[in-house]
């Protein structure tokens, strides 16, 4: 028993190489489902024997008892009370500490990652690394020395072992194999380049007892692309049998593939330093550049939502992804992060804390202060999450979350529920005194009523977060006693069950199940509750789906490119996206999880195990995985395909793939104007005005707002009926323009100098923010500096029309026309908007009902942009 490694030149035709009838009845483990899925479609045999699964399923029946939830939670548990140890065995700095216990997940992993590499603590060198990565080899050595930890690694030990987990993965979610019909003594594994220890371990384990044959393509050709994978697997110290002698060869009788095959072929011969001739297909190739994520994510949304309007017509199985036009493959995994907040339900099977009520748990947990034993609020998005659970009840759905909104900019420096409900109750003391400078401020419109619900809310939320953890470091049993309390909690609030909708129902069901049975721990830290809390409150691991990444990464391009032979080429093509040189060329490898990097394996241990190395090896080889994947993608399409990038990341303009640069391929900006956009235009429903009426029923003001962006027209002149500032920016800015207006009034014509002008500023702020009451010391600072700067600016621009040199420019009617625009539109330049839109281009704007939004530098100081569908995919938004 022992390893091989193959290599195949064409993934299409793995049946033509010499070993086909070594490996095809054998059993095939992937490394990832999109592999056996491109491997079943390509191959029927495999598919109808169902003789293929992935490493992952291997790697968790192997190892069942080190993948199970109960050993996960103890490791949190036992990681949490080393780092209270560190304070007896080092002098462990209080910040390094916060951020190890605010870290505690990823330092499990850490330590997960050396038991499976069998690292001796003892050996482990803390000369060269940070200061966090000091303090993880502490934690280990404390954990590496006990007896019985929970970090204890057990390895398959037997051949009876191992057969069942082999047996085990290729049952995993399937029914009526016939494990006859495959043969289990010798093992195929497709495509690993980023090995896990686990994986490692696993291979090593196996080969005791069986043949394992590693798998993986290769072309010659192209050999400083496909290196990465020789450097990695010549680790095995063991023969590479690549015999294939087939070079890849674009066909132009592939029509649809064509471009992007000859592009894989100039990539792979520039890699090589070989320059040929330019073919003239690729003078046609283009490159769309994307202006940030945010507009990316606008563009892929709006595909995948097309895409599930189609599913619902044409199928009766939910996989919008089959129905896709583009299929897209990303060097970045930044665009899901956006797209996971627009479609929650594609990322894997929603369980109970990605619903509203599951965020109430979380965020009751997140706002409980252990040290003081009380509610204090850090984010109040934690607040947002519990007003918009449906467990405390409100008067109309969204009402409070709504009136939240409202009144943050007032309430925003408060951490406490208490100080937050004082500050409302100034707020209802002081909306009292009308005054027209608040009837443009969001919390000065919000109804009486809809303030006391909110404190009522609030002052429930409280008690229900007390409630919670008040005894929770009275006496033993603490974890027991807190889920019981919240299995009584949810079912009190939610009442009958049985009355809720299907889904909502199982999940609850399924989940009041969980906590009776759950085998839970007697007692541990509050720390190790939060990080645990997303254990307990899953769902059955079995039952969930898996995800469907919307963009796929490029490690998905392995398998799932083979399934373009068999789509139609006038319905999907394939989409490689983010292709710029940070994220294709980054050596930063993000699967790590915090603090380590590649440095850290360098510096801390000299190890001379394969396993180690090995590991090591395909991390520092991952940022040529992506461009070998690419090179792929490219090569093996049998369909259409495009290609783009982002063009500005956290303010930073990135650079295209270099290869490309080099190929000279044209740049397209991505027009977000485009009529198919995601983000749908408004439409305002008529409610059969004459419109002639309607037109001359619209103020100068809003036929200016119509000019400037025809959106905000529409969500202000039409919908709300007025300009409201809801945002802390826009409120001071509103009140920097109210103070300066004031001031020149005040000074219109007088004699003046820096004192007088000073005394009126400061004088005017405190009549008119003691209104808004919405300033501390440093704003104020700020502000007045702010109103000096302007005013000042206001004197040198008057000086050409002022006759008296000594005293304060005199307010003409058109400057004063423009002080009242200011109120309106804040710092936006108004002198483009003077030239009024007629009142046949507003009728026709009526009639039209499509207000489309102008992008520009005014968005930054729009009263709308907090309600605009399309700001932050315009703004640079990330």
């Amino acid at each position: 028993m022992g390893l091989k490694i193959y290599t195949y030149s064409n993934p299409y035709e793995i049946d033509c190489e010499s070993f086909w009838n070594e490996i095809k009845d054998c059993a095939h483990f992937c490394v990832s489902q999109t592999m056996v899925n491109g491997m079943n479609q390509t191959y029927p045999n495999l598919k109808k024997r169902q003789s293929t699964a992935t490493i992952k399923s291997l790697v968790n029946a192997l190892y069942e008892d080190w993948e199970s939830i109960n050993t996960n939670i103890r490791q949190i548990m036992e990681v949490d009370n080393a780092i209270s140890e560190l304070d007896s065995q080092t002098t462990c700095l209080e910040n390094v500490k916060r951020s190890l216990l605010f870290n505690t997940k990823s330092i499990v992993s850490c330590i997960r990652m050396f038991k499976e590499l069998e690292l001796d603590s003892g050996l482990m060198n803390k000369k060269d690394l940070n200061i966090d990565q000091q303090y993880l080899v502490e934690l280990y050595k404390i954990i590496d020395k006990k007896q019985n930890s929970t970090f204890s690694f057990e390895r398959a030990s037997s051949q009876n072992f191992v057969e069942k987990a082999i047996d085990d993965a290729i049952l995993y979610h399937k029914k009526n194999v016939d494990l006859s019909a495959i043969n289990r003594n010798r093992i195929v594994i497709h495509g690993i380049h980023q090995f896990t220890p686990a994986m490692l371990v696993a291979i090593e384990d196996i080969s005791k007892y069986k043949d394992v044959i590693l798998l993986f393509n290769y072309q010659k050709q192209y050999s400083s692309v496909y290196e990465t994978w020789m450097n990695i697997y010549s680790i095995f110290d063991l023969p590479i049998n690549n015999q294939s002698v087939n070079q890849f060869v674009p066909m132009p009788l592939l029509i649809n593939s064509y471009q992007s095959n000859v592009l894989a072929d100039y990539i792979g011969h520039l890699s090589n330093g070989e320059f040929i001739e330019k073919n003239k297909i690729l003078n046609n190739l283009e490159i769309i550049e994307f202006d940030n994520t945010t507009e990316f994510a606008n563009y892929v949304a709006m595909l995948f939502d097309k895409a599930k309007k189609t599913n619902r017509q044409n199928s009766n199985v939910n996989n919008p992804l089959e129905f896709m036009e583009e299929q897209l493959y990303s060097a970045s995994g930044k665009v899901n992060d956006i797209l996971r907040a627009y479609f929650p339900e594609q990322f894997g099977e929603r369980h109970f804390l990605d619903y509203p009520i599951g965020h109430f748990f979380v965020s009751t947990t997140n706002m409980w202060d252990y040290e003081t034993k009380s509610v204090r609020i850090e984010n109040f998005s934690d607040i947002k999450e519990c007003l918009n659970s449906g467990i405390i009840c409100e008067s109309n759905s969204g009402q409070l979350v709504s009136t939240f909104n409202m009144v943050e900019p007032y309430i925003e420096k408060e951490n406490t529920i208490d100080g937050i409900n004082k500050k409302i109750n100034q707020l209802i003391k002081n909306a009292n005194k009308k005054h027209e400078d608040k009837d443009k401020v969001g919390y000065f419109n919000v109804n009486f009523d809809a303030l006391q619900e909110l404190k009522k809310a609030l002052t429930e939320l409280e008690q229900i977060i007390n409630s919670f953890f008040y005894d929770f470091d009275n006496g033993g049993d603490n974890f027991r006693r807190f889920y019981k309390r919240i299995r009584a909690f949810i079912i009190s609030r939610i009442g009958d069950i049985n009355e809720l909708d299907e889904e909502m129902h199982t999940v609850i069901e399924r989940l009041l199940t969980r906590l009776e049975e759950s085998d839970l721990p007697e007692n541990g830290t509050f720390n190790s509750l939060k990080h645990t809390m997303s254990y307990y409150l899953n769902q059955d691991e079995n039952i969930a789906r898996g995800a469907h990444w919307i963009v796929r990464n490029f490690d998905q391009i392995d398998g799932d490119i083979l399934r373009s032979a068999t789509q139609d080429p006038d319905k999907v093509c394939y989409h490689f996206c983010c292709l710029s040189d940070k994220d294709i060329c980054s050596g930063r490898d993000e699967r790590l999880p915090w603090p380590l990097d590649i440095k850290f394996f360098e510096y801390s241990y000299k190890a001379l195990d394969f396993k180690y190395q090995l590991f090591l090896k395909s991390k520092m080889e991952y940022r040529n995985f992506k461009r070998y994947a690419l090179l792929y993608g490219l090569e093996f399409n049998r369909v259409a395909c495009k290609l783009s990038y982002v063009k500005n990341e956290e303010n930073k303009d990135n650079d295209l793939f270099y290869m490309f640069k080099l190929l000279g391929v044209n740049i397209r900006k991505h027009s977000s104007f485009n009529s198919n956009n995601y983000l749908g235009h408004m439409l305002i429903e008529s409610k059969g005005e004459d419109i002639e009426e309607a037109v001359k029923m619209i103020s100068t003001e809003d036929k200016m707002k119509l000019k400037l962006c025809p959106y905000r027209f529409a969500l202000e002149s039409i919908e709300q009926g007025k300009t409201i500032f809801r945002d802390r920016f826009l409120i001071h800015s509103y009140l920097k323009i109210l103070i300066s207006n004031s001031v020149k009034k005040k000074l219109n014509g007088k004699p003046y100098n820096d004192d007088i002008i000073k005394k009126a500023i400061q004088e005017e702020y405190e009549v008119i923010e003691v209104r808004f009451r919405i300033s501390d010391e440093l704003e104020k600072t700020q502000i007045i500096s702010s109103v000096y700067k302007e005013i000042y600016s206001y004197i040198s621009s008057m000086k050409k029309y002022n006759r008296n040199k000594n005293a304060f420019p005199i307010i003409s009617s058109q400057m004063d026309r423009e002080m009242h625009l200011k109120r309106d539109f804040l710092n936006i330049s108004i002198k483009g908007l003077l030239d009024i839109p007629k009142d046949e281009e507003v009728k026709q704007a009526l009639i039209d009902k499509k207000f489309y939004c102008k992008h520009g530098k005014h968005c930054l100081y729009c009263a709308s942009k907090d309600i605009c569908l399309e700001y932050g995919a315009n703004t640079g938004g990330e």
